[in-house]
């Protein structure tokens, strides 16, 4: 496998069990493992607010929104991403973040992170 590259940026919906499938050696997957990121884990990189995380089977974006919705209606600093609404990317300004995130996580978005810690 090329190493040509720093990164591999992975999309949510894509699994790791997808991306081997894709590659023409299945076994080349382990060498390229710690060199995939997401725009889950770099939000957990470099965000400093509180991360308020919602996964689970079933309920996860009623959950999420309730959870907003009351930190809005507190008159917080508060924004909702991931399987709801808009990716992170679209939301979080990291020079101007706001306090709180509401941050919805399929099991895919979990699959590969390398380390990651939750406020609530």
């Amino acid at each position: 496998m090329s190493g040509d590259y720093d990164q591999i940026w992975r999309s949510p919906g894509i699994t790791n069990h997808i991306l081997q499938d894709k590659l023409s050696n299945p076994d080349d997957f382990a060498s390229i493992f710690d060199s995939i990121i997401s725009q889950t884990q770099y939000f957990f990189d470099h965000y400093t607010g509180i991360k308020i995380g919602i996964t689970g089977t079933k309920g996860k974006s009623q959950t999420a929104t309730v959870c907003y919705m009351t930190l809005q209606e507190a008159g917080l600093s508060v924004e909702i991403a991931g399987n709801i609404g808009k990716p992170v990317f679209d939301i979080i300004d990291f020079e101007s973040q706001p306090d709180y995130v509401v941050y919805e996580m399929s099991s895919f978005m979990l699959e590969s992170l390398s380390e990651f810690s939750l406020d609530i």
